[in-house]
């Protein structure tokens, strides 16, 4: 393969790797909840605010980040956000055991790991032909979510060799690397950099309004709905609730619990190309992901009612079938562009992904709000707050009622758009 054609590949890893790098900082509160509850004398209601400040910072300038994607390119966008993701990690790790600050720089790291994804997607529109996007886009899934199988038992067992603070400023060279890397090699295609000169007088203004029409579109709106609603698995439970909830459960150590919620992101690795592949083979995008968000609300409400049923590999079967149900994702944002205009296919992706981490704020804040409520103050020797495996299952509940109304959504949608929605 000459060098030419290489290109495109070169410069799509170097986004793909700050995508699974930003999985890594996504799940670290899951792997060190009890260590930060106890360095910041929080509860779960504050845990969960303080998870759902990445999600506010990753929701909130996601169609922004896509906008001056599109003006100033994916190179200097990826060099600044992954730089903003170090300065994050450092800020926390060198002002604790300051709250406040620890919040900020939550949400610093949630705004620079923006364009983990974005950046990918921006680089397959650029580069890649139409008929590849659905397949590369769920590689990119696959690979972007090994991230998050090294960011939990491996950080896990850093943590507890070390610290949190020094693996965490590990993190934030990790970022500083990937950012030199995207300065030096990504750039865009002669014809883009063409287009994006001849562009670049627009304001922001315009590019708002230019979505305008597709925020309008019944079929994106509930599309974004049932999208909202069913990532609670991936984001509320794999991201933080999960390991405490499963050691509990399972008696077993959080070690152990990390390698269990890493198996929802090996099966999204599995689940996002083999189910885009399906949907492309059957034409039913949305009937793939409704029954997807259904089956997940089942697999999710069992393993709350009775994880005394399952053994330590039935845990990771059901986790490994979470994971893979949850690969519907892939189908979504294909869906979305599918409905956007071809200029605003990285904007529609960016809207899809910003309804969906809205999700995540959603989960992690209302899971430990039911928490609180639940354990009724109850505190322990140290004076610490309390939770029973009954209180994380009631919390946890909500996961798999908001899947089933995502399925149902879907389903709906499906019916009466069966002729519109066909790729």
């Amino acid at each position: 393969m000459s060098t030419h054609r290489l290109t495109p590949w070169v410069i799509w890893l170097i986004p793909m790797s700050f995508c699974a790098f930003q999985f890594v900082l996504r799940v670290f509160p899951g792997n060190v909840q009890t260590e930060l509850m106890t360095e910041y004398h929080i509860d779960a209601t504050a845990f969960g605010l303080f998870s759902a400040a990445y999600y506010f910072g990753y929701a909130g300038l996601q169609i922004p980040m896509a906008i001056f994607m599109e003006k100033y390119g994916p190179r200097l966008i990826i060099t600044l956000s992954a730089l903003l993701c170090a300065l994050g990690c450092w800020l926390m790790v060198n002002t604790t055991p300051s709250w406040e600050i620890a919040i900020i720089s939550r949400f610093m790291i949630g705004v620079g790991s923006v364009v983990g994804f974005l950046g990918t997607t921006k680089v397959i529109v650029d580069w890649f032909p139409h008929q590849n996007h659905t397949k590369m886009i769920g590689i990119s899934m696959s690979i972007g979510l090994l991230g998050a199988l090294y960011g939990g038992k491996p950080i896990n067992l850093l943590v507890a060799q070390s610290n949190w603070q020094s693996v965490l400023s590990g993190l934030g060279i990790v970022a500083t690397v990937i950012a030199l890397l995207a300065f030096i090699l990504v750039r865009s295609p002669h014809k883009i950099l063409e287009e994006r000169k001849a562009a670049h007088s627009g304001s922001l203004v315009s590019w708002f309004i230019q979505l305008l029409p597709l925020l309008k579109n019944k079929t994106f709106i509930l599309l974004a709905m049932a999208n909202f609603l069913m990532v609670g698995s991936v984001e509320g439970f794999a991201d933080s609730w999960g390991v405490n909830y499963l050691a509990l459960g399972a008696g077993i150590a959080k070690s152990e619990a990390s390698l269990l919620t890493s198996f929802i992101f090996l099966g999204m690795l599995i689940g996002a190309p083999l189910l885009s592949f399906i949907a492309d083979k059957t034409q039913a995008h949305f009937k793939l992901a409704s029954l997807c968000g259904l089956f997940m609300a089942v697999c999710v409400g069992i393993l709350l009612m009775r994880p005394d049923w399952f053994s330590l590999w039935g845990l990771k079967a059901l986790m490994l079938g979470i994971g893979f149900l949850s690969g519907y994702q892939a189908l979504v944002f294909v869906i979305g562009e599918g409905l956007a205009p071809k200029h605003l296919n990285n904007i529609s992706i960016a809207t899809l992904n910003c309804i969906n981490m809205f999700g995540g704020s959603f989960f992690h804040f209302t899971i430990g709000t039911v928490m609180d409520i639940r354990s009724k103050g109850q505190i322990d020797a140290l004076g610490l707050p309390m939770y029973k495996l009954q209180t994380y299952s009631v919390g946890l509940a909500v996961i798999p009622i908001m899947a089933l109304l995502g399925g149902l959504i879907l389903f709906t949608v499906k019916n009466k758009n069966k002729n519109k929605n066909k790729k």
